[in-house]
């Protein structure tokens, strides 16, 4: 990836960061990865094809894909670079930290507008928004408006998703993050196409490999791209979520986030130390939470009111 990002594009000769110099003399097109093919944000909604059309790959090829390839650049550097550090490889970790920041730095300053937005990207798309807030790529004021951006878009869309393979995992996290709770669970719950929903209108049992799938019967009937989703579910509506300084749930965290219609929820997760159990039920203007921590392990618990409690193994219930 970063041999590639170094390859100039002829189409981009005439853009910023092919006239951009860091302190050290590098120059900023070596973080910007705009040649060569790419996949990209792949299978949006609206976006069928059973057979690519003539010269679809080599247009592809030829235009690369700058904010996403560029994105993707920034997000392998930091995981490497993090696994690095689990292994003791000190200088690995420096270099691809750096390397991982400086290329954020520069998304922010080429790829994302004043207004939150991304270059190189389809109006109205919610996918460039959200991986900008997933991959860190923006910060301060900038930020706040990519936030803004996103909320924009899902409200255009009437709470319907617009997002391919690659950002449909982490689109309802990202918002429930963002303290955009209710806009992710409209999400979530949308029953009019393009949804994880519509499919279950229409009699599927299994999540389609295109948005558009249930009505022209089109790529596989039980994908993994999309059912990425269960991971809000688990996660975010049940708050299971895991501790990376201590990896194999030795301790974890539970932080539910109710929403939505939902009146009640239910997750067993089987950690290696055995299930882990979280739950919760509105009773009126209360809800209640419970949970269960196997044996020989602890977790953080945060409740929507802030509240929070560090315990062991046991059951605990708490009221909101």
């Amino acid at each position: 990836m970063i041999r590639r990002a170094k390859k100039k594009n002829p189409l981009y000769l005439e853009e910023p960061w092919n006239h951009g110099t860091g302190q050290d003399g590098t120059p900023d097109s070596d973080y910007i990865w705009d040649a060569g093919f790419h996949w990209g944000e792949w299978s949006e909604p609206g976006f069928v094809l059973r057979y690519f059309p003539p010269g679809f790959i080599e247009g592809k090829i030829k235009a690369g894909e700058p904010a996403v390839a560029t994105a993707y650049l920034r997000y392998s550097t930091n995981l490497l670079s993090v696994l690095a550090g689990i292994l003791g490889k000190t200088k690995d970790q420096k270099f691809y930290r750096e390397y991982s920041d400086h290329v954020a730095e520069l998304y922010e300053k080429y790829l994302i507008t004043e207004d939150g937005g991304v270059r190189f990207t389809e109006e109205g798309r919610q996918a460039p928004c959200a991986r900008v807030i997933q991959f860190g790529l923006a910060s301060g004021e900038k930020l706040q408006r990519v936030k803004e951006q996103l909320l924009k878009r899902i409200v255009q869309a009437k709470y319907h998703l617009n997002t391919g393979f690659l950002s449909t995992p982490f689109l309802l996290n990202v918002l429930a993050d963002c303290g955009y709770t209710e806009a992710a669970y409209k999400v979530l719950e949308q029953t009019g196409n393009p949804s994880w929903l519509y499919p279950v209108t229409k009699g599927a049992t299994t999540i389609y490999e295109s948005w558009d799938g249930a009505n022209l019967f089109f790529g596989s009937f039980n994908h993994y791209s999309y059912g990425a989703v269960c991971d809000f579910l688990m996660s975010y509506v049940n708050g299971i979520r895991i501790d990376r300084e201590h990896p194999g749930y030795r301790h974890f965290f539970l932080k539910p986030v109710p929403g939505g219609s939902l009146t009640c929820s239910e997750a067993r997760f089987e950690s290696p130390y055995g299930p882990i159990c979280s739950s919760w039920r509105k009773d009126g203007d209360v809800t209640l939470f419970s949970f269960e921590i196997p044996a020989n392990t602890t977790a953080d618990i945060t409740l929507p009111d802030g509240s929070t409690y560090a315990v062991g193994s046991g059951k605990y219930s708490y009221t909101v």
